[in-house]
């Protein structure tokens, strides 16, 4: 009985041991995949596409994109068979995916901070430059990009000299038209950088967690913030948002994607230190809860994970990929499998 009660008890183990388990990708990840780097841009397709563009590499600035499917895990240079009027080498760039295509704004090239628009075309493998009219942004790098209902929004970034771009307006592009908005924000706009940027298209929104309050306070925990604010586009404004439950910490330089009326925000560097836990918002209830804890070396603790892609909500299976963006480190994959087994908190 005792041997029954005790192998009983490891099936139990063992079983719960798969809800929250991080294995790496690198033993069966094939192909040729994009070279060290980090200030990368980086996006995920409708197809299930996982994108990294540009970036800095032991050699200066990068000009290339590259594709990870993530069915196959098999990566592919796209570079060799663009076409068009390709955008320059550029470190901090900001990129999102809508509609079959990438955009990308900004970043730092070879004579400083940029605001030039490019967008490429999954079908025909096509860069084109983009002429845009209205309040167009700043030249910056490490904009915040998202996007929602057939437009972008950007939000902060870095300009010229180290120093955050003036007014902290939102800007949107309508990608029909292409023409920038500017939306003021009122009183309760949130000054920082980068914190973690995403569309709540449950409820017509952009969420931003965290931040920092600007570059010089990086190693001062006290600068670190932890709110969370959303936009509205229909009233031009921020509000901040009350939260419960397993709240993260204040941190900066983590990366927070939106699925299934969830908010999932990853790693990030902490009042504590660099942290590799997933926390999900339910946007119904306003409520965190803790995924997976913080683990040690498994993944390594990130200071910068620079992108999260949510790619199989039915085994709720996570990908993020490591383009460091303080420290040199190479590229790393990891793969995060959490099995709810139709938890009432997920579904």
């Amino acid at each position: 009985m005792k041997i029954f009660l005790l192998l009983l008890f490891f099936a139990q183990f063992m079983e719960a041991s798969k809800l929250r388990s991080w294995r790496s990708a690198s033993t069966f990840v094939s192909g040729t995949p994009p070279s060290k780097r980090y200030m990368s841009g980086a996006a995920v397709t409708d197809d299930g596409r996982f994108i990294v563009f540009d970036g800095c590499g032991t050699a200066g600035r990068l000009a290339d994109l590259y594709q990870l499917d993530l069915a196959s895990l098999q990566w592919t240079s796209l570079a060799a068979a663009a076409e068009g009027t390709s955008p320059p080498a550029v470190c901090g760039p900001g990129t999102v995916y809508l509609n079959n295509t990438l955009i990308t704004f900004g970043g730092v090239a070879s004579t400083g901070p940029i605001s030039d628009v490019f967008r490429f075309d999954f079908a025909s493998l096509t860069w084109s430059s983009l002429e845009t009219t209205g309040d167009k942004p700043d030249s910056r790098a490490f904009p915040m990009l998202a996007s929602l209902a057939g437009s972008i929004y950007l939000y902060g970034g870095q300009g010229y000299d180290d120093l955050f771009v003036s007014g902290w307006y939102v800007y949107g592009l309508d990608l029909e038209t292409l023409r920038w908005t500017a939306y003021p924000g009122g009183s309760n706009a949130p000054l920082r950088i980068l914190g973690a940027f995403t569309a709540d298209t449950e409820n017509d929104r952009l969420l931003l967690h965290g931040g920092i309050i600007e570059y010089t306070a990086i190693g001062h925990p006290e600068a670190y913030r932890g709110e969370l604010f959303q936009f509205k586009v229909s009233t031009g404004l921020w509000t901040q948002l009350n939260t419960t439950g397993d709240v993260p910490l204040p941190r900066f330089c983590s990366a927070m994607v939106f699925a299934d009326n969830s908010a999932f925000l990853f790693g990030g560097v902490t009042t504590i230190g660099p942290s590799n836990s997933v926390h999900r918002l339910d946007v119904r209830t306003m409520i965190w809860s803790l995924v997976a804890p913080n683990v040690i070396s498994t993944p390594f603790l990130m200071d910068c994970p620079y992108f999260l892609v949510e790619f199989d909500w039915f085994n709720v299976s996570y990908i993020f990929f490591c383009l460091e963006s303080l420290f040199w480190k190479p590229i790393f994959l990891m793969h995060l499998v959490v099995e709810f087994y139709h938890s009432a908190t997920c579904h």
